[in-house]
């Protein structure tokens, strides 16, 4: 029985241990696509923001993937840490507490920042210039040529403000979050702990550490 109870609790920390990675890949990933916005909206050339745009995109859906496994791994992972008894769940109560406080005090509902509309230019007085320059006839040919060209311009803008914002939703709260909320670290663990004292000092450690994700990353 007692070497079941080690494996047991040799596998929980393997598993802890790479839901904590992932956890961090989650961060990394967050930091490529605030990279990547911002790189989006300063560009004024389109190869350069469809680029973006298609990157952003990518790491979103990676990103997505990866706090899905991430909610299903602390759930998991939270069960059994109670299972074997060997936390302090009053503790961990006592720190969800404190986390709740912390949120209502960021004021974040959606965590995006409201953004003033960029103000588009219409080229004032251009189709009564080229009609000077080029006469009636060519002149409405090249301003309905001209017309469809800013139609294509104008939706690649609104996809890409789009491509922005979407990014802005699913990084915002969580970086407001990840910045703000109190952080679970190693701590100091006391001297001359027996192993059944470390492990429950470990255990309760993990379980603030996913109540705190919890509510950053969803679950």
């Amino acid at each position: 029985m007692l070497n079941t109870d080690k494996d047991i609790t040799k596998k929980l920390k393997h598993d802890i241990n790479q839901k904590n990675a992932m956890r961090r890949e989650i961060e990394r990933l967050i930091l490529v696509v605030k990279r990547w916005n911002e790189n989006l909206s300063k560009s004024k050339s389109f190869q350069e923001q469809s680029r973006y745009s298609a990157s952003i995109k990518h790491y979103i859906a990676k990103i997505d993937k990866l706090r899905s496994q991430l909610i299903l791994m602390n759930e998991d992972i939270d069960k059994r840490i109670r299972e074997t008894g060997t936390c302090s769940t009053s503790e961990v109560e006592d720190f969800k507490s404190r986390l709740g406080k912390e949120v209502r005090d960021l004021s974040v509902d959606d965590g995006v920042d409201k953004k003033k509309p960029i103000k588009r230019q219409a080229g004032p007085g251009r189709k009564k210039s080229q009609k000077k320059i080029v006469g009636k006839k060519g002149a409405d040919r090249l301003l309905k040529k001209m017309d469809r060209l800013q139609k294509k311009i104008d939706n690649t803008r609104k996809r890409l403000d789009s491509d922005i914002s979407e990014a802005e939703r699913v990084t915002g709260r969580i970086t407001k979050l990840n910045r703000g909320l109190a952080i679970v670290g190693t701590g100091v663990q006391p001297e001359d702990m027996t192993a059944e004292g470390r492990n429950n000092y470990l255990f309760t450690q993990e379980l603030k550490r996913i109540e705190r994700e919890r509510l950053v990353f969803g679950g």
